[in-house]
């Protein structure tokens, strides 16, 4: 099965469930459960990303939208389906989520009744499970999920560097104020499990061209050692962003994880399964 004929299956999965919720909202935690149910395994995110490529598909058309989402937080957001799509006499919902009801056909999409409710930030659990989730991607998938952050941040012309002498730079962009200031970034990426170290942070320092800035995201944290280094005066300061802090960004920027995250791959140092690896010969000396 080719991915566009699964995102066409998984489509009419979403609508048909969609359906048994009548004209009310729903979240797409809601009815991704409902889809594992009945055998259909999708995620949330993945949930959203088929509506809003939808909408985006029927916008380009100069059709009418066959969706609409409402409030959204983070990375997901309550949607409904709208006429002509919607039936005529649907179920009534399953469970009454206390949401306002679709828009109607005589109310214009902005004019819809807005949510009262307030918008949830992401709790620490939520950010902790998906920053689990980037562990599991291999190195080049997290680069561009790096370079796709960057992009929504608003870092212009930005891309990743040759995987062969890149000297230890991953990718590169400019920071465009205003038009006006124009910033040099030079970022390095690195999925660790562990936290970075200080020779890691002058690593990169050496790897900056003139007038440029550094930053460094992991999916872990940073060495008490190596925050020191970043921030030594007198020297040009590297910008750290830790895991939680770049999940955070990404549900900010509503940016998804890859559909399919990979398993670990070799013992890389600070990676899981390296870590597991140096247990294992620790014990057998």
């Amino acid at each position: 099965m080719t991915s566009q004929e699964r995102a066409r299956d998984e489509l009419g999965w979403l609508i048909a469930e969609l359906e048994f919720g009548g004209d009310r909202y729903q979240h797409p935690h809601d009815l991704a459960a409902r889809l594992k149910a009945r055998g259909h395994k999708i995620s949330p995110l993945r949930l959203m990303d088929l509506v809003r490529a939808d909408i985006q598909r029927s916008e380009q058309a100069g059709e009418p939208p066959r969706f609409h989402i409402g409030r959204t937080y983070g990375a997901t957001g309550y949607m409904c389906l709208l006429p002509p799509t919607r039936p005529k006499n649907p179920a009534p919902p399953i469970v009454d989520t206390g949401e306002p009801a679709c828009p109607q056909p005589h109310q214009k999409i902005a004019e819809a009744t807005p949510f009262k409710k307030a918008i949830r930030p992401p709790s620490a659990r939520e950010v902790e499970r998906i920053r689990r989730q980037l562990l599991r991607l291999d190195p080049f998938q997290f680069e561009a999920l790096v370079e796709r952050v960057m992009t929504a941040m608003g870092v212009q012309d930005v891309r990743r560097t040759p995987n062969v002498g890149d000297m230890g730079v991953d990718v590169r962009g400019t920071l465009v104020i205003e038009e006006l200031i124009h910033i040099h970034v030079a970022v390095q990426v690195k999925r660790y499990a562990n936290n970075v170290a200080r020779p890691d942070i002058q690593r990169l320092r050496g790897s900056l061209a003139n007038h440029e800035l550094g930053w460094f995201v992991t999916t872990a944290g940073f060495s008490e050692n190596a925050i020191i280094e970043a921030r030594e005066n007198g020297r040009l300061p590297i910008s750290l962003i830790t895991g939680t802090q770049f999940v955070r960004l990404m549900l900010k920027y509503d940016i998804a994880l890859p559909e399919s995250p990979v398993p670990e791959r070799g013992a890389r140092r600070g990676t899981v399964r390296a870590r597991r690896g140096r247990a294992r010969m620790t014990r057998a000396r």
